[in-house]
């Protein structure tokens, strides 16, 4: 039963979530799987956009959302403009996810969403200053100059081939599966140091 609500909840999260509420009280599926099935289809529900993620989001208990399902939760919310939900989920991210460079410009957003103008300043200009995509957006919004920093990246060219997994973003945007790109992106450039970002950067670049 486990297994197969796993599967479902992959491909069917509406349908998966109907049969873990019915088969659970006949069952009696540990705490621990039920946790894992359930947040699976959240987590699916909002990946194919599925008009009720955000309310299953809001049913599972903070001590039980993962990281990743709360980036999640922070982007459906972002799209439906509910910017409410947006701020209060930053403000619910760990540490490491919180002052992340992405999600303190997007609290900014969700604050000047809401009116908050000055509150919203504030949390652009902590990254304003930085070489980044979320850098010059924050510029962009405080009607700041970009501040490029230049500094020369180390790049030998004999080590290209350890960025060789970084193509099949490029690939996946060409077949236009932007969204599995999006996720390869994250899932490759996560694991560089900032030099190697940059070298990922100039790599995408020759690439076309």
């Amino acid at each position: 039963v486990v297994h197969g609500l796993k599967r479902l909840a992959g491909w069917e999260p509406e349908e998966a979530r109907h049969h873990l509420y019915k088969l659970n009280p006949r069952y009696h599926i540990s705490h621990q799987n039920f946790v894992t099935i359930r947040n699976k289809i959240a987590l699916n529900a909002a990946l194919q956009y599925h008009p009720k993620a955000l309310e299953w989001m809001h049913a599972i208990p903070d001590n039980e959302m993962t990281p990743v399902l709360r980036e999640w939760m922070a982007r459906t919310a972002l799209r439906r403009q509910q910017w409410d939900d947006v701020v209060n989920v930053i403000q619910k991210m760990p540490p490491s996810l919180q002052y992340d460079s992405e999600w303190v410009y997007w609290h900014g957003r969700a604050l000047a969403g809401l009116g908050l103008f000055q509150a919203a300043q504030e949390q652009w200009q902590k990254i304003a200053g930085g070489r980044h995509y979320y850098g010059f957006l924050a510029a962009d919004a405080l009607g700041q100059p970009y501040q490029m920093n230049h500094q020369p990246t180390n790049f030998a060219h004999g080590n290209a081939a350890k960025y060789e997994t970084f193509k099949r973003v490029i690939e996946l945007k060409e077949v236009g599966l932007e969204q599995w790109a999006r996720r390869e992106w994250r899932t490759v450039v996560n694991r560089f140091s900032a030099n190697e970002q940059q070298v990922a950067a100039i790599l995408a670049y020759q690439w076309g």
